[in-house]
């Protein structure tokens, strides 16, 4: 039977606090089970997913939308393709619209013919 702690603290010596706090720590041994973590059970739920769509609109409405424009640019060694070779098509209203399409010729052997069936 554990040992009843007094009421003034200052009965008690140091080594009898240890001994007392030794015995009630092996008394509360943990439960078994799996470890509660933060992104189990509560994240999955409705109020996991709701809670989690609110703070992303506090993060919104303080921070402002993201920019989700992507650019992507690449260096070319050597001189373009040839104007037969470009398909250009620029939007000066909305330059972010415009596209170039670069053809690439057409190895005939590799390329699949007309008559035949494509190849699973």
């Amino acid at each position: 039977m554990a040992r009843v702690p007094p009421d003034d603290p200052e009965d008690w010596s140091n080594d009898e606090w240890l001994d007392y706090l030794a015995e009630t720590d092996a008394a509360a041994a943990p439960a078994p089970g799996r470890p509660v973590s933060a992104a189990g059970a509560f994240a999955r739920s409705g109020a996991g997913g709701a809670i989690g769509a609110a703070m992303k609109g506090l993060h919104r409405a303080i921070y402002g939308g993201q920019e989700d424009e992507i650019a992507i640019v690449a260096d070319a060694s050597g001189d373009p393709p040839g104007p037969e070779g470009l398909d250009v098509h620029l939007d000066p209203d909305d330059p972010g619209r415009s596209t170039v399409v670069v053809k690439r010729p057409v190895d005939a052997a590799r390329a699949p013919q007309l008559d035949e069936p494509p190849d699973p």
